[in-house]
């Protein structure tokens, strides 16, 4: 629905609106409201009924609601509707582009209607002073406080007005909790804050942000200035985490099965499926042509694993936590060969022509008690090995279990076919596990007992080690809170 103007009247302070009502409209309540368009907020708000096809309506400066903030230029857009739909005020056939504005001003400001690119009625409006531009001196970013030091009375979040902390003669001080701020799942936030200034008459009036920004501190904070406000972009501080294991731990960090971890953690690397008897063995070269039978995905893992080159990449040298899990060794075992080893993995390993005959197979099936000597020989080096090339990361153990059981689509529970061997798998894992409390400093965290379930819809299908979404959410609660514990 449309309605048309016909004419404006200049007044002192106010214009009327000569308007052609269309036949729909007319015994209608129309309501007119102008909203200032750089923070939707309402100044205005007038209801009318027409009882024919001419209108009048009477915009005056007096009927402008006051508000505590302005900005030194501002448009504010005319929006008509009814009860049940919106209607479109635009410029008739006959008016002048131009437009002028009115003799008397408001609250300091000249202001004047305009039209727009579709030829819709709106209103700008001029403060008729310089305003200051404000230097923003500093930003310090800690994980719960972002500080501010500006030469400002106030500044503006979201749609609150916010006093300094405190003032020194021209420079104020800001302090915002990092709580208040929207980040998204990657852990940034884009906030502007608008720097308000008290005019000569008793009004707060936004300026506009100039100087040399430094920013520095816990938290990543980058500062632009727009016409009038600040820009911060900020990096939530993040803790970066790394794995030696398998899906057991790294699907925690994985944005199907936790989807805000980011927020908190930053990935960095995984070495999928190896023992640990073979993280620590001596490298071993391999053609790519030996390998050609799997996937990009496997080959990559394998030859990283035949490499050793784990502990060499610059991404672990930055992770905060390493997070430790004995499956493969539990589940795969190893294959020894020209003085190194390899994880026994049968859906890697065995589809290549790494895998011989002549390899000497160890599982703890087999023997669990030289199985578990080598084990240990080898746990103590990678401990070291850790010492050297990570000394500041943290060592997290997880401590996961096989489970007999999975969630079928209809709700109800099976057990899996190897069920009867799952009992034994978790008391060799109990066995690894135990070893390394007692030997070396390490956060252990364990899940509750009735999130050991799998579920036939996992994202990896259904395994003794593809648990129900809730395992991963109270894993990732628990590791947070051991975190922040360790901070303590």
């Amino acid at each position: 629905m449309e309605i048309l103007i016909k004419n404006i009247k200049y007044l002192e302070n106010a214009i009327d609106l000569f308007l052609d009502i269309p036949e729909k409209l007319i015994g209608s309540e129309l309501s007119f409201r102008i909203i200032k368009r750089q923070a939707n907020v309402e100044i205005y708000k007038h209801k009318q009924v027409f009882d024919s096809h001419v209108g009048l309506v009477n915009i005056a400066a007096e009927d402008f609601a006051n508000r505590t903030l302005f900005h030194p230029e501002e448009v504010w857009d005319l929006r008509v509707s009814t009860e049940k739909e919106d209607v479109t005020v635009l410029k008739g056939e006959s008016l002048s582009e131009k437009t002028h504005y009115l003799e008397k001003q408001w609250q300091g400001f000249a202001w004047k209607p305009y039209w727009t690119k579709d030829e819709q009625l709106a209103f700008y409006a001029r403060y008729h002073k310089d305003v200051k531009a404000v230097e923003v001196k500093d930003v310090y970013g800690t994980r719960d406080r972002l500080w501010l030091k500006l030469d400002a009375c106030a500044i503006v979040q979201g749609d609150t007005m916010v006093q300094p902390t405190y003032s020194e003669q021209s420079t104020a001080y800001f302090i915002l909790p990092i709580e208040t701020f929207s980040f998204d799942q990657e852990g940034r936030a884009k906030t502007p804050l608008t720097v308000a200034v008290p005019t000569e008459d008793g009004k707060w009036l936004t300026a506009k942000s100039t100087g040399n920004i430094q920013t520095h501190g816990e938290i990543e904070v980058t500062v632009t200035s727009s016409a009038d406000s600040c820009m911060l972009m900020l990096n939530k501080p993040r803790k970066t985490v790394s794995v030696i294991g398998s899906c057991v731990s790294r699907d925690n960090f994985n944005s199907h099965f936790n989807a805000g971890y980011k927020q908190d953690f930053q990935f960095l690397q995984l070495q999928n499926q190896v023992s640990i008897i073979s993280a620590v063995a001596e490298p071993l070269v391999i053609n790519k042509e030996d390998i050609s039978q799997l996937g990009t995905w496997e080959q990559n893992n394998l030859l990283s694993e035949c490499r050793k080159d784990f502990f060499s990449t610059s991404e672990l040298a930055n992770t905060d936590y390493l997070i430790l899990d004995f499956f493969s060794d539990v589940y795969f075992g190893v294959c020894l060969l020209k003085d190194s080893a390899l994880t026994n993995n049968h859906w890697v390993l065995h589809k290549t022509d790494v895998y011989q005959n002549d390899l000497t197979i160890c599982t703890l099936s087999e023997d669990d008690e030289a199985y578990f000597d080598m084990w240990k020989q080898a746990v103590h080096r990678l401990f070291e090995k850790l010492s050297i090339t990570m000394p500041l990361t943290k060592v997290v153990l997880h401590k996961a279990r096989f489970t007999d059981r999975y969630l079928k689509e209809d709700g109800t529970v099976a057990y899996f076919e190897n069920a009867d061997r799952v009992e034994q798998f978790n008391k060799w894992w109990d066995r690894f596990d135990h070893y390394v409390e007692k030997n070396f400093d390490v956060i252990s965290i364990n899940v509750s007992q009735e999130k050991l379930l799998s579920h036939e819809n996992h994202k990896w299908g259904k395994f003794n080690v593809h648990y129900i979404d809730s395992y991963y959410h109270e894993f990732l609660e628990k590791f947070k809170h051991a975190l922040e514990i360790d901070h303590s």
